[in-house]
């Protein structure tokens, strides 16, 4: 059993029962460390016959909240399938048969280079799925997923920048770690926050979303003839992640069983402040996640 330094509001919150033993330095104690500590402790209530899938932090959402966070979980999905087509309707405005080179900076007449371009967002896509797993078990699934947006961001808008077609391809590879993450976290992060019998209910939504990043991205190199926008349209998807996000997405409890000592500093986090119903400005999710992170890294 686990014993954890938060107040009889944080217990209550979580569902937790206080117990009140004497004063204590704040940090977590085995059982077999309480001894003569004096603190206000937080003893977690397992019920009889309570079972995993009863700790999870959505195991008492409504559908509209579940169907909210499926969403923004799925934006991943979307981005990562976004940015992995978007290149299709580009290559007609960079190949050299389709356009006038004469006003672009980027003009692709070599089979090679189209290749090169084509294929470097899934070198890096390797790199990220490769990567995703370790990154996850160390930092979180929510961290990861969450910070996986910094690669969609900087690689979509070093693509829309980039002067010249050496320029490009990195970028896209920078893009294709975000694709990786992505497609290797998403599914496993909902496994983990969402109980077994409620998985189907929004599962269709998971679906949606990554094929409608291919739609969306066909529709919007169809509409603008600007290829420089249709790679900056990526940052979109991934700041409504970000933004909300941090919001409404719960760490994995499975996580938390694996790493405890991250456990107290984590329900102390912004999922507190989240479920109670206040929505804190960009600065507090900046400083509350970085709480988090740092409870993270003392287990390392």
């Amino acid at each position: 059993m686990i014993l954890s330094s938060l107040n009889g509001y944080e217990c209550h919150q979580f569902g937790i029962q206080p117990t009140h033993q004497p004063s204590c330095p704040l940090q977590l104690l085995a059982p077999s460390q309480a001894g003569p500590c004096q603190a206000q402790l937080c003893r977690t209530a397992a019920p009889a016959g309570a079972t995993m899938e009863d700790e999870l932090p959505t195991a008492n959402w409504s559908s509209c909240h579940m169907g909210a966070l499926i969403f923004v979980t799925g934006l991943s999905l979307f981005n990562f399938s976004y940015s992995a087509s978007n290149i299709g309707g580009v290559l007609l405005y960079l190949d050299s048969a389709h356009t006038d080179c004469s006003h672009e900076a980027i003009c692709l007449h070599s089979s090679l280079w189209k290749g090169i371009l084509v294929s470097s967002c899934l070198v890096g896509a390797f790199f990220g799925a490769l990567f995703a797993g370790p990154l996850a078990d160390h930092f979180g699934r929510r961290t990861t997923l969450l910070t996986n947006n910094f690669f969609f961001i900087v690689g979509s808008l070093s693509s829309a920048l980039s002067p010249g077609i050496q320029c490009l391809v990195v970028s896209r590879c920078v893009v294709g770690i975000g694709v990786g993450i992505a497609s290797a976290l998403v599914h496993v992060y909902i496994g983990e926050v969402v109980p077994a019998g409620r998985r189907g209910e929004h599962g269709a939504i998971l679906v949606m979303m990554g094929t409608s990043g291919i739609l969306v991205a066909n529709l919007v190199c169809w509409a603008i003839s600007d290829w420089r926008w249709v790679f900056a349209l990526g940052v979109v998807p991934a700041l409504l992640q970000v933004i909300w996000g941090s919001a409404i997405m719960p760490e994995s409890s499975l996580w938390y069983r694996q790493r405890p000592k991250s456990l107290a500093m984590a329900r102390r986090s912004f999922q507190a402040v989240a479920l109670e119903g206040i929505r804190p400005g960009i600065f507090s999710i900046f400083f509350l996640n970085l709480a988090t992170c740092n409870a993270q890294n003392i287990d390392s």
